[in-house]
């Protein structure tokens, strides 16, 4: 008989490979019962959040706050004490020359120019002749007829020769307009001179020292910007007597008058320029009420 000492029976093999196969089976199916249900996103997105604490709190707060901005030194407004501008002619025919003066007053060390417009594109730089004044002339010379306003105005830049925009504007947003004048250039022929000349009506009348007793004849010689002279005449009437005495009446250039009287009534005749316009009127006054009818005998 054969021995079999140190072998298993095939049987007893079989029953122990069963027997591994059961148990791993149970453990496996434990393992599966205890596991979670969710998965690993699953699980993070559920994540609850903790409280914050006091720290984190003051933290996250002064995190967020802006930074206060610092407000940006607005410049002082310039000013001016007093100012004045004049122009002599104020109107004519072109081409018309004026002569301009500006005159301006600043607190003393006041930063700044001052720029004169003469209202046809053209401007000119004033001159600082002091810590607090500007003061300069000008002649300057509109070559087409229109109306112009010149300007005065303070630029609070300190070099307006740099500042395209303000040298352009009168009423760009940095300036402070402090004077204006309005000029008015036509386009008529320019008058230097008037004379007039007074003479008999009719040469026939014999009382040759009594202008009161006969009609006279009334014109008037013009000499042009170029030199010609050309007679108009205006008219008749009696004793008269003309002057060329020049003066200024409601924004007119008187450059001479007649003045006749007759029989408790007057009658003028009046030369002026006006608006570039160079005109005559007579005027006559009525003996019932010295109400005054004015005719408008030349305009050129």
């Amino acid at each position: 008989m054969t021995s079999q000492r140190g072998f298993i029976g095939f049987p007893v093999l079989i029953a122990i490979l069963v027997g591994l196969v059961v148990l791993g089976g149970g453990a496996y199916y434990v393992v599966q019962q205890q596991a979670p249900s969710q998965t690993a996103s699953e699980n993070f997105d559920t994540v609850q959040q903790l409280p914050t604490t006091n720290n984190q709190a003051q933290t996250q707060a002064t995190t967020n706050t802006p930074a206060p901005t610092q407000q940006a030194t607005q410049p002082t407004p310039i000013t001016y004490t007093s100012a004045n501008l004049t122009a002599s002619p104020m109107s004519g025919a072109a081409p018309l020359a004026v002569n301009f003066h500006g005159r301006i007053e600043v607190p003393n060390n006041q930063r700044g120019s001052a720029v004169m417009f003469f209202g046809d594109g053209v401007s000119d730089v004033m001159f600082r002749s002091g810590p607090s004044l500007f003061n300069e002339e000008w002649s300057h010379t509109y070559t087409k007829a229109g109306e112009y306003d010149a300007t005065l105005v303070l630029a609070s830049v300190s070099n307006v020769d740099s500042d395209i925009e303000v040298m352009k504007n009168p009423n760009y947003y940095k300036n402070v307009v402090v004077k204006k004048i309005h000029i008015s250039v036509g386009s008529g022929a320019q008058v230097e001179k008037i004379n007039w000349n007074i003479e008999k009506a009719n040469p026939s009348v014999t009382d040759a020292n009594d202008n009161r007793k006969y009609e006279q004849a009334i014109s008037v010689d013009v000499t042009f910007a170029d030199k010609s002279t050309k007679r108009y005449s205006l008219g008749t009437a009696y004793g008269c007597t003309g002057s060329n005495v020049e003066s200024t009446q409601d924004g007119k250039k008187i450059l001479g008058k007649v003045n006749c009287y007759f029989a408790l009534t007057g009658v003028d005749f009046i030369a002026y320029s006006q608006n570039g316009k160079f005109v005559v009127e007579r005027q006559d006054e009525s003996a019932k009420d010295g109400s005054i009818k004015t005719t408008v005998l030349l305009q050129i």
